[in-house]
């Protein structure tokens, strides 16, 4: 005697996709079911990445001025230094105007150099 066995097979099938806009395929399938779907999909990627631009524009803009106001302030702080290091010079304040001043160009030349290494890497 034989036994007969059912046996019961399943499938499953994963689909995927990166990105903001489906493949053709799955658009034409939202367009079936709701008409100008696809339209509206793609409406809604195009805002988005302009959206994002534009964030990044002025992400990158914000960085620009940020850099400019730091190099004139600190400019500024060394040419302020400068002078009165001068000035203390000039009134015979020979120890407190060599500190100032060699203090003020050592720490331009070191700000220079770390600079330099930040751009390299």
């Amino acid at each position: 005697m034989t036994k007969n066995k059912k046996q019961t097979r399943s499938i499953t099938a994963l689909q995927q996709f990166k990105g903001p806009i489906p493949p053709p395929k799955i658009l034409q399938q939202y367009d079936s079911i709701l008409p100008g779907a696809a339209d509206r999909i793609l409406t809604m990627a195009e805002k988005q990445s302009d959206h994002r631009q534009s964030l990044e524009k002025k992400h990158v803009n914000s960085s620009l001025t940020d850099a400019r106001i730091g190099l004139w302030l600190g400019f500024s702080i060394v040419v302020i230094s400068l002078f009165i290091a001068g000035f203390l010079l000039y009134n015979n304040k020979t120890t407190s105007g060599l500190i100032l001043g060699g203090g003020s160009l050592i720490t331009l030349a070191g700000i220079f150099v770390y600079g330099t290494r930040i751009k390299r890497t």
